[in-house]
Formats: structure tokens, C-alpha cells, sequence
């Protein structure tokens, strides 16, 4: 377990991002809540974990799990 700054979480969100072809301020915005954010940080959620939650995440068309919505929404 590797307890991440923020700076490194952010790299680490950018990277998968751009290897995924998704927008690094969709996947924060509507699939990470606070808590996925202080795993993250923690260490309790590993990269190879995220990169399996956001392609779950884009197969369901990228619903706006924050804000509790489990239906499809339109990129912003």
C-alpha cells in the first residue's frame, strides 16, 4: 500500500485518462466520490483498480455516479 499525494493522484487520474481516451475532469467529477479520493490517497485504491472502475465506468456510458444519477449523461 503507497499512501499518494495529491499531486500523484492527479498524475496518476491524468495518465489513465489519456490511456483510456476519457476526460480527467469526468472521471473526477462523476465517478470519484470524496471517499474513492482519500482511498486513493491512502493507498486503499490501486491504479490497476481505478483503470478496471473507469472502463466498467465509460461501458455504462459514463453515468453521473456522484451525484447519484445511474443513468447515461451527456458530456458536459
Amino acid at each position: 500500500m503507497k499512501i499518494l499525494t495529491d499531486k500523484e493522484c492527479k498524475k496518476a487520474i491524468n495518465k489513465l485518462s489519456i490511456d483510456l481516451k476519457v476526460s480527467p475532469r469526468l472521471v473526477i467529477s462523476r465517478l470519484l466520490s470524496e471517499n474513492d479520493k482519500v482511498d486513493m490517497k491512502a493507498g486503499d485504491l490501486p491504479i490497476d483498480a481505478l483503470r478496471c472502475h473507469i472502463v466498467i465506468w465509460m461501458s455504462n456510458d459514463m453515468p453521473d455516479y456522484v451525484k447519484g444519477h445511474e443513468a447515461p449523461q451527456e458530456e458536459k
